[in-house]
């Protein structure tokens, strides 16, 4: 589910993919009564979520689906913290124009388990250069997968309901971090989209 447009790194993974059945819709493209079938949404560059869309997303986890949120540039905050908080994710506090690396990567979560037997001396982790900062709830079940070197959240999973949500600090796009044209990006969404299955 995308914004005014379809995102270029999205649709050069899985447009080729045959055993993937990818497609980009916008919100009126949703079926309204539904999201049965789908193994795994991913919600990038929407500037607000509507009160309907987080109820069609709510529904759709607690039966067991899977989400994975890659915010807008400057989106609504007080939309996604209506969704995060009813999905018990961690709100976004604020945005950051702070420049930091990503320090760890978390290899027990099930996205990266069998990605690294170690991490390599060598590995460079993705920069980022702009991004959203989250509350540390105390109620939420928070599972960090990366993480910056303050500490802060970079992408983290959250278990909701039935289902998953991934929710990420930056949209898919370079001028915020190098995480969409980095090597960890395409097994870290093949295996989001492998594990909703």
């Amino acid at each position: 589910l995308s914004g005014n447009r379809s995102n270029p790194f999205l649709d050069a993974m899985f447009s080729y993919q045959p055993e993937f059945n990818y497609r980009t819709v916008s919100e009126s493209g949703l079926p309204a009564d539904s999201l049965q079938g789908i193994q795994l949404l991913v919600l990038s560059d929407l500037k607000n979520i509507s009160s309907t869309l987080a109820a069609t997303i709510n529904g759709y986890v607690s039966a067991g689906g899977t989400v994975a949120l890659f915010p807008a540039a400057q989106c609504d905050l007080e939309s996604y913290n209506r969704l995060l908080n009813s999905l018990q994710a961690n709100s976004m506090t604020g945005f950051s124009e702070q420049q930091q690396d990503l320090a760890t990567i978390n290899l027990q979560q099930n996205i990266f388990s069998d990605v690294f037997e170690k991490i390599p001396d060598n590995l460079q982790l993705p920069v980022a250069k702009q991004y959203y900062t989250f509350s540390r709830g105390t109620t939420s079940r928070e599972e960090p997968i990366l993480a910056l070197k303050d500490g802060s959240s970079f992408l983290s999973h959250y278990p909701s309901g039935k289902g998953s949500v991934y929710v990420a600090a930056v949209p898919l796009n370079k001028d915020f971090s190098e995480l969409p044209v980095h090597a960890i990006f395409v097994p870290m969404i093949y295996k989001m989209a492998l594990q909703a299955v």
